[in-house]
């Protein structure tokens, strides 16, 4: 064995420890940049997911108070009819929240701030529409079932406020994600609105799988 064997074994033996981290590094990187695509593509589906609930929900809400009739024909209406309870559907949709709530930690406390109003809101509607069912709501006078009819048109007016104001918030916190609302629910029908619930459903189901 020449002096030059040994020389290129040395130089193996030394190199290939090296040879072996840096690939390791190399490989590692990859992973890295990996998962952080992956962590970022499932952030932006959270919001672009999260984005058309609250569009749905504020659109909806568009299409109640602009249908609703003014104060003094439900009024007039309450105190011709004292067994009169009046017709309020609760249609909020809330999957994406209450599913992803857990996953909310990447979005910032000054927007996460408002989504919780947001969907407070929603939630004192449901408990308000809930108590027009009740059977304390007909012992009621007029004036204060008047009221309880009243008070869910005013929670209902906060929460348009808030989700128009939480929309515009994610649109500016999210430029790249492109987000804009969709067709105004006052121009379609019962039929297009489900057809609009079943497609955010689907939405939700491709998110979680």
């Amino acid at each position: 064995m020449t002096a030059f064997d040994l020389d290129i074994r040395f130089i193996l033996a030394f190199l290939a420890p090296s040879i072996a981290f840096v690939f390791w590094m190399v490989q590692r990187r990859f992973e890295d940049q990996r998962k952080q695509r992956d962590s970022l593509r499932e952030k932006n589906n959270l919001i672009r997911a999260l984005y058309a609930e609250i569009d749905f929900n504020t659109a909806d809400m568009e299409v109640f108070l602009d249908k609703s009739p003014p104060s003094s024909v439900i009024r007039a209406a309450l105190e011709k009819n004292v067994n009169l309870v009046p017709h309020v559907t609760d249609a909020r949709h809330t999957v994406f929240y209450s599913n992803l709530i857990e996953d909310l930690w990447v979005i910032s406390d000054h927007l996460m701030a408002k989504i919780v109003l947001f969907y407070g809101l929603l939630e004192k509607n449901r408990i308000q529409v809930e108590g027009l069912n009740l059977p304390s709501y007909k012992t009621l006078s007029t004036a204060g079932r008047f009221n309880a009819v009243d008070v869910i048109r005013r929670t209902l007016l906060d929460a348009w406020f808030a989700g128009h104001d939480l929309l515009q918030a994610l649109e500016r916190e999210y430029p790249e994600l492109a987000l804009e609302r969709h067709l105004r629910l006052q121009d379609e029908g019962i039929i297009e609105l489900k057809q609009r619930q079943i497609a955010l459903d689907n939405r939700m189901s491709t998110l979680k799988r």
